[in-house]
């Protein structure tokens, strides 16, 4: 008889190794740290994330774990919680299959079990490899079926990558991490609505995936035990999730350890939703390749996947104002040339196009010229398109024809390139360019750290290098 899914993660996360880890897949999780943190830093300071620091040291105890940027401690619960909130508030999360943000979740719940345990650089980054592989594993082939059932996928599924995550850095034993990912399973929550209309409780729900995913780690540490079959049973997560009575659990396992889901994870260069990241990007590389300016072009005709077009799913599309869609980024980069990385937190408004268009208006959101730009602007659907692989084609009125297409490889980033991507927003970190360089070199040793605690100083302003 098969092993039941907990028990072949369970098996997996007890014997994931640092040393053992291909170079770069270590590269790659040291990326999603490092970018965890640069978004945390940038989120802190704002009403957001005040709220829920305010609510945590409202109704909870002091404790031992800390709340990034500002360095206050907190129970381990509240501090996965609201670093968690930072991490997403400014829209500049990893993203995968564009709506899943994984490091949002599993990230903070690593960080607060290693302050916990006292735990090592490496086994911390031991626990986001095997947090980050467990959500999307879990999630690959179900992340589109979850978001048809007006579930967050993001959210159900990260909280096993953070209950992952949290039971590698408390040292939990294979039978200890049955139980944590099986308590995951009851503590799965978050529907797509708020995704749809917009609100802030969609910001909480990564956020209760962290501290969820960590508190199950926690029962299944003093004893609390759940069924194998709290995955892959006859009423386990995904038959009540997805209605998979009979799961393929082949397919999700298949060459587990050997090939890397968490490599398919991509970064975020603007503060964006993730489809809008490429085809903008492909707009600054074309304009710095051809140099053309918005007045040059008679059209721009953009091909793009069917899931990014139907966003946030095919069963109850998206209700994004014209200041969110792919034509509006699109039409910006080609106005300024680039795209800006710090906006203000209510920049793209629903109502911003109740304002009269100005020419050269400072806010974006009522600049006439990006407006008349995005009237020549098409996105369409392509079959041949996957997620993060637009295609785009700027006729000039001059005559000239130009191309380009890009794939999610552009996102996918190492510290290196994370630390040059996130550099911008030091304004708004609060943070000196010589604290920053002293956090990504610390990151970029994390295996020899002996605990986490120089790596959390380091994302509060002032911190000496």
């Amino acid at each position: 008889m098969a092993s039941p899914l907990t028990r072949i993660l369970a098996r997996f996360i007890q014997e994931l190794s640092w040393s053992a880890l291909p170079e770069d897949v270590r590269d790659r999780v040291k990326g999603r740290v490092l970018h965890g943190l640069g978004a945390a830093m940038a989120g802190f300071r704002t009403p957001f994330v005040e709220k829920g620091l305010h609510l945590v040291r409202s109704v909870r105890a002091e404790g031992n774990a800390t709340v990034l940027g500002d360095g206050a401690k907190v129970d381990p619960l509240g501090a996965a919680f609201v670093n968690a909130l930072a991490f997403s508030i400014r829209n500049m999360h990893d993203s995968y299959r564009i709506v899943m943000h994984p490091s949002t979740s599993v990230v903070p719940a690593a960080l607060a079990a290693s302050e916990v345990a006292q735990a090592s650089g490496r086994a911390f980054a031991e626990g986001v490899a095997a947090g980050l592989e467990v959500a999307t594993r879990l999630a690959r082939d179900y992340v589109w079926e979850a978001q048809d059932r007006s579930f967050r996928a993001s959210s159900i599924f990260n909280v096993f990558g953070a209950a992952a995550a949290a039971s590698k850095a408390l040292g939990l034993t294979e039978d200890q991490t049955v139980n944590a990912i099986g308590t995951a399973a009851t503590l799965a929550s978050g529907t797509s609505e708020a995704q749809r209309l917009g609100g802030e409780e969609g910001g909480t729900q990564e956020a209760f995936a962290a501290q969820n995913g960590l508190y199950a780690a926690f029962l299944a540490q003093s004893g609390f035990q759940s069924p194998e079959s709290a995955l892959d049973g006859e009423s386990g997560f995904y038959a009540a999730f997805l209605g998979k009575t009979r799961l393929d659990t082949p397919s999700i396992v298949e060459n587990l350890g050997e090939r890397w889901e968490l490599m398919h994870i991509c970064s975020k260069w603007i503060p964006a939703i993730g489809f809008n990241q490429l085809p903008t990007l492909l707009m600054v590389d074309l304009i710095k390749e051809h140099r053309f300016t918005a007045e040059d072009v008679a059209s721009v005709a953009v091909e793009m996947s069917r899931h990014e077009l139907i966003y946030p799913s095919y069963v109850v599309p998206r209700r994004l104002s014209i200041i969110g869609a792919p034509e509006y980024f699109i039409a910006t980069a080609c106005v300024l040339g680039d795209f800006p990385r710090i906006l203000p937190l209510g920049q793209f408004r629903p109502t911003a196009l109740a304002h009269a268009p100005q020419e050269t208006s400072a806010d974006l959101a009522t600049s006439g010229r990006i407006l008349e730009t995005m009237k020549r602007v098409f996105v369409t659907y392509s079959a041949e398109r996957d997620v993060y692989s637009p295609r785009m084609t700027v006729r000039l009125k001059d005559g000239r024809v130009l191309s380009g297409e890009m794939s999610p490889k552009a996102l996918q980033w190492g510290p290196a390139k994370e630390k040059e991507v996130l550099a911008p927003l030091l304004p708004i970190m609060g943070v000196s360019a010589a604290q920053w360089e002293a956090l990504t070199e610390t990151v970029e040793h994390l295996e020899t750290l002996d605990s986490t605690r120089r790596l959390l100083s380091l994302t509060v302003p002032g911190a000496k290098g």
